[in-house]
């Protein structure tokens, strides 16, 4: 009876180990999958800025041509 018990025992303690290494597995590709995720939102960001200053650069020029015209 008590190998039985034993048995079991080990036999659950066996799947948790297993299921816990699944996990593992798992939480290593979601970090993996996150920073991917992260460096194309940091990539998006930085493009939006760079656009950002582009337009703010032809705006500048746009009114000192209009000021320029003016005078």
């Amino acid at each position: 009876m008590t190998d039985n018990i034993e048995s079991l025992t080990l036999e659950q303690l066996r799947l948790i180990r297993s299921r816990l290494d699944q996990i593992s597995d798992d939480m290593t590709d979601m970090r993996l999958r996150m920073g991917s995720i992260e460096t194309a939102i940091f990539t998006i960001k930085r493009d939006s800025g760079s656009r950002d200053e582009v337009d703010l650069r032809q705006q500048a020029s746009i009114d000192k041509l209009a000021f320029d015209s003016k005078s």
